[in-house]
């Protein structure tokens, strides 16, 4: 069963920009609020895992990723509602990841990250989601999807799993800390077209693990590099039906994308 990850506070969000949390039902995760954060809000969380993720040893990284449960935390999952009105954003053409630490119990920080639609111009077109859960459960492998094939999805989500430890080196680029990622509108338009209702249907970001020979000499290693891959989810149906849902994951980083 699936464990929620450090609880987080709710954020101090604005009455009117609040989205209404929703029920628990048994056998689900320990939800977070789903929320709406103000560009204030952002910039802080922002700028705190910028922070955080800038540092060698600061451990600070690692236990944001840990769940109550001390179980590391392998993807987080959005409403479908939520990614209906991100898609919906008139003139949109990229879906944005950034990453943040937030509030949790006592003095530790979570890792979660915030959605927003922009358009050509970078223009921000609307609010900053956060997801309303964190996960430890491993996702199903997908099967061959129109983005990313099963074994290749696989692998990330695995190198994630099993990676000893979670160090900045996982977070670090040739560009510099990494931010966050941007995503073309069509990876979160594209897992809609399943002819189901979207009912109680949910985005989940999977947490993966690149690994390469970066353009460094050969002698230093492979590098591993964080990163997302989207799949679309129905809590109402499990084990076979689950498996036929593709991963998608087309994005660019940031930096040195805005």
């Amino acid at each position: 069963m699936a464990t929620v990850a450090c609880r987080l506070l709710r954020p101090r969000t604005k009455p009117s920009l609040l989205i209404q949390p929703i029920l628990r039902t048994a056998m689900q995760p320990e939800t977070i609020s789903p929320s709406i954060i103000d560009q204030e809000q952002f910039e802080q969380y922002a700028a705190h895992w910028l922070s955080v993720v800038s540092e060698t040893d600061n451990p600070v990284l690692a236990k944001s990723f840990l769940t109550s449960a001390e179980e590391r935390v392998l993807h987080l999952s959005f409403p479908i509602q939520r990614i209906v009105e991100l898609v919906s954003a008139v003139g949109v053409t990229q879906i944005k990841a950034r990453f943040l630490l937030v509030p949790g119990p006592g003095e530790q920080a979570c890792f979660t990250l915030a959605l927003f639609a922009t358009d050509a111009q970078q223009e921000r077109l609307s609010a900053y989601y956060l997801p309303d859960s964190q996960w430890n459960a491993p996702a199903p492998r997908p099967v061959l999807g129109e983005q990313v094939p099963r074994e290749l999805a696989g692998v990330w989500l695995t190198n994630w799993k099993t990676v000893p430890a979670i160090t900045a080196a996982l977070f670090t680029t040739s560009y510099g800390p990494l931010q966050g990622y941007n995503f073309d509108i069509k990876d979160f338009v594209m897992p809609l077209f399943t002819g189901q209702p979207f009912a109680q249907q949910e985005i989940r970001l999977g947490l993966g693990l690149h690994e390469y020979y970066a353009a460094t000499p050969a002698a230093e290693g492979p590098t591993q590099t964080f990163g997302l891959v989207v799949r679309l989810h129905n809590p109402a149906q499990q084990g076979q039906s689950e498996l036929d849902e593709p991963y998608f994951d087309m994005s660019t980083p940031c930096p040195p994308n805005i």
